[in-house]
C-alpha cells in the first residue's frame, strides 16, 4: 500500500488555510474580530453586557428626553398663563377708576380667562398634565419619578421631581389650586377663573372687592413665577441627566469596540496573504498529486 505524504501534509496545510480565510473573511465583513463566545468567551460575555447595558441606556435617554419634552410644555403654558394675567391686572387697575366702563373691561378680562383655560389645556402631553389634576384620584402622585440609570447588578436610580405646586386648577374639591382660591368680600365670592367685574360700581364694596381680586391675580402671578422657577431647576437635572447617561453609553461602546472590533486595515491584508497561500497550497496539492501517479506508473 502506497501513502502519498506529501498530498497528505499539502491538503493538511490547504485546510487550515481554507478555514482560516474563512474566519478572516467574516472578520472582515462584521467589522468584529469576535463574533461568538467561540471566538472569546470572556470577552464576548463581557461585550454582550456592555451591549445590553448600552440598549438600556438608550431606552433611559429617551425616557427622559420624553419626561422633559412634558416640562417644557409646561413651563411654556405656564408662560402664557403668566401673560395673560398680567393683562387681567392691568385691566383690573384700570376698573378701580371712578366711572370706569367695567362691562367692556370684563370682556377683555374673558378674553384672558379663555386664553388661561386654553394653556392650560394644550399642556397635556400623553395625557399628563402637571397644570390640571385631581388630587383625590387614587392615581395622583405629586412627585414625578423617572428612571435615570441601572446599575449593570441592576439597581435603579430615579429622578423624583415634585410637581404639586404646578396645578393651576385641582379636580378634588377640598383643594384649590393656584387660580381658584377663593376672593371674598362680604358676601361676594370670586376665583381668577370667574373674575366678573361687569355689575361693580364706584361703591366702596365694590371697589375694594377688585382690590381684593387685584391682589388675588398678583399672587397667582408669584406661584406661577415660582412653579417655573421649579420647572427650570427640574430642566437643568433632565439636562444633566441625560448627559451624564449618555456619557456613560459612549464610554461602553467604546469599551465594546476594543474588545471585539477589528483592524479592518490589518485583516483585509492578513485575508490578502491566505488567499495567497491558498493559491500555492493548491498548486503544492496538484504537484504532490502528480508525482505519486507518476511513481504509480512505475509499478503498473
Amino acid at each position: 500500500m502506497f501513502t502519498n505524504a506529501a498530498a497528505q501534509s499539502a491538503l493538511s496545510a490547504l485546510t487550515s488555510i481554507t478555514d482560516q480565510i474563512a474566519r478572516t473573511t467574516e472578520v472582515v465583513s462584521t467589522g468584529r474580530k469576535i463574533n461568538s463566545a467561540q471566538d472569546s468567551t470572556a470577552y464576548w460575555s463581557i461585550a454582550a453586557r456592555m451591549e445590553s447595558d448600552v440598549s438600556t441606556f438608550s431606552t433611559i435617554v429617551d425616557g427622559l428626553n420624553n419626561a422633559k419634552s412634558r416640562f417644557t410644555v409646561t413651563d411654556a403654558a405656564l408662560g402664557t398663563v403668566y401673560n395673560s394675567l398680567t393683562e387681567i391686572q392691568t385691566v383690573l387697575v384700570a376698573a378701580q377708576a371712578p366711572g370706569a366702563d367695567r362691562a367692556v373691561l370684563q370682556n377683555q378680562i374673558t378674553g384672558y380667562i379663555t386664553d388661561i383655560n386654553s394653556a392650560i389645556a394644550s399642556a397635556s402631553v400623553d395625557g399628563n398634565n402637571f397644570l390640571a389634576v385631581d388630587s383625590g384620584a387614587a392615581t395622583y402622585n405629586a412627585n414625578a419619578s423617572y428612571v435615570s440609570n441601572v446599575s449593570s447588578a441592576g439597581a435603579i436610580s430615579t429622578m423624583n421631581i415634585g410637581v404639586a405646586n404646578y396645578a393651576l386648577t385641582d379636580a378634588d374639591a377640598g383643594t384649590d389650586g393656584i387660580l381658584e382660591a377663593d376672593i371674598t368680600v362680604d358676601a361676594a365670592t370670586q376665583t381668577i377663573l370667574t373674575i366678573d367685574i361687569s355689575g361693580l360700581d364706584d361703591s366702596a364694596t365694590d371697589l375694594a372687592f377688585i382690590t381684593n381680586i387685584t391682589s388675588a391675580v398678583s399672587t397667582a402671578m408669584d406661584s406661577v413665577l415660582t412653579a417655573q422657577s421649579n420647572i427650570g431647576v427640574a430642566l437643568n437635572r433632565f439636562d444633566s441627566g441625560i448627559s451624564f447617561v449618555e456619557a456613560l453609553s459612549s464610554a461602553k461602546e467604546n469599551a465594546v469596540a476594543t474588545l471585539v472590533n477589528a483592524d479592518l486595515e490589518e485583516e483585509a491584508a492578513n485575508l490578502s496573504a491566505l488567499q495567497s497561500q491558498q493559491q500555492l497550497a493548491i498548486q503544492a496539492l496538484a504537484i504532490a498529486n502528480s508525482q505519486y501517479s507518476n511513481v504509480l506508473r512505475l509499478f503498473a
